[in-house]
């Protein structure tokens, strides 16, 4: 799209839905009239849902209460039927593909602009899920580790990522992949333990592992904990040091922003960090919305099922940018029970209900955002 059609939509306050298109950038670039904000919104609702075939998927169908007549909008042509259209708009069975026409090398207005359909195709078989954040080292799950995987496999969960919160974890992450398939290990050390003398061998265990690691996490920010400004300026420093090697070494930075989201997207779009993913996020969606601009990713744990504030976040962002997570052993749906793995269907079929669209599309987008961050190899099958 034209960085004009942004500016406009931006002034006009519809951050939302200026979010939403940006999630994945289209790649199909359309003129447009000079027609008010009502086309200017025309344009932004009809191309966000041209590009399945790119494996994107959004969920916009209630950004714009105007716009759910039965009619075209005005002025479109194509080979797509009204049905066709609002199929398009509603899941992943069809696609709208839009083929911007020139005169002159000019590009034409939107109205002349010709609309394509596309099918995809059905998804072959069950769809398995990747739970991208655990603690699957922690002590709690000793005595029946095996069995908590099992389960997890029988929910058709198919790799689960175990970060770090010290390098005992690491150490032993490393060492739970070597026996168990399944898990996939990263590294890092939390914001609440980041004394000096900690940090550096985890920076040396992450790079002399880096061929095995998947990830850095979990690295971030707690000013939830954080005991006045010094402190936070300890944590910042600390997580600008494993920003810095996630760029140097090509790595997925798994990060925790407790009370802190907005502070740590700062951080990571002033760095320039490039593959993100925020998990557990306690922020507003206005925070969370340069972050999707940034084409960084948000991880749902099952918790969401109790949090209003999750809720409300997950409804507003797209579905292009959301994972899977439980948090193993805590963020359950019930805080009484130990969390597992297994539990990543729950926050799946949350979402599904909160953005009123089938289960399938949900899972499909996740396993998409899953590769697309940390690589094809992940999903363990």
């Amino acid at each position: 799209m034209v960085d004009g059609l942004w500016s406009i939509v931006a002034a006009e306050g519809r951050r939302g839905l200026r979010s939403a298109v940006c999630g994945r950038r289209p790649k199909v670039c359309i003129k447009y009239p000079a027609g008010g904000i009502d086309t200017i919104y025309k344009a932004c609702y009809l191309t966000a849902f041209t590009h399945v075939w790119n494996n994107l998927s959004r969920d916009e169908k209630k950004l714009d209460p105007r716009f759910r007549g039965d009619d075209m909008p005005v002025g479109y042509s194509g080979n797509i039927s009204v049905t066709e259209f609002k199929a398009a708009l509603l899941g992943r069975a069809v696609s709208l593909e839009f083929i911007p026409r020139t005169r002159d090398g000019d590009d034409m207005p939107l109205h002349q602009t010709e609309v394509r359909l596309i099918k995809s195709k059905p998804s072959p078989g069950p769809i398995p899920l990747i739970d991208t954040h655990t603690h699957l080292c922690d002590p709690v799950f000793d005595p029946d580790r095996d069995r908590v995987l099992d389960r997890a496999r029988k929910a058709g969960v198919a790799a689960v990522f175990t970060v770090s919160e010290t390098l005992a974890d690491a150490e032993k992450n490393l060492k739970l992949a070597e026996t168990h398939s399944m898990l996939k290990p990263l590294a890092g050390l939390y914001p609440g333990r980041i004394g000096d003398e900690a940090v550096e061998p985890v920076i040396e265990l992450i790079r002399t592992n880096r061929k095995v690691l998947i990830g850095i996490g979990e690295v971030g920010l707690d000013f939830w904990k954080a005991g006045g400004e010094e402190e936070r300026d300890r944590q910042r420093a600390v997580f600008g040091r494993f920003i810095d090697l996630a760029l140097e070494l090509d790595r997925p930075l798994n990060v925790h922003s407790r009370s802190a989201g907005r502070h740590a997207i700062a951080m990571l779009l002033e760095k320039g960090a490039a593959r993100v993913q925020l998990h557990a996020f306690d922020g507003k969606a206005s925070t969370a919305l340069p972050a999707v601009e940034a084409g960084y990713f948000f991880s749902v744990p099952p918790s969401i099922v109790r949090s209003a504030q999750k809720q409300k976040l997950i409804k507003r962002l797209p579905l292009s940018c959301l994972l899977l997570e439980t948090d193993s052993p805590v963020l359950g749906a019930d805080p009484g029970i130990r969390n597992e793995p297994s539990a990543a269907l729950q926050a799946a079929k949350a979402v599904s209900e909160i953005k009123d669209i089938q289960l399938q599309e949900v899972l499909e987008a996740a396993l998409d955002n899953t590769r697309r961050l940390y690589g094809a190899s992940v999903q363990g099958t």
